[in-house]
């Protein structure tokens, strides 16, 4: 189900918004309503809990090669 939501910008946001929907061949409002669905990932479905574990213990080991150099 889609749900409307109203927007006010300035001038000058709406001109900057209108010209990069333009640049990708939409609307603004489904340049918009794609934006928004990006900037809170629901273009994902959402992990359970077992992988956001497993993806916590994934991340724990980042940095922790040496960046030493190799002869």
């Amino acid at each position: 189900m889609s749900q409307p939501i109203t927007v006010l910008l300035s001038d000058a946001a709406y001109q900057a918004f209108q010209r990069r929907a333009q640049a990708v061949g939409k609307s603004p409002a489904e340049c918009a309503a794609v934006m928004l669905v990006h900037q809170f990932h629901l273009d994902h479905p959402p992990e359970d809990a077992a992988c956001q574990s497993a993806r916590d213990r994934f991340e724990r080991h980042f940095g922790e090669v040496g960046s030493e150099p190799v002869s």
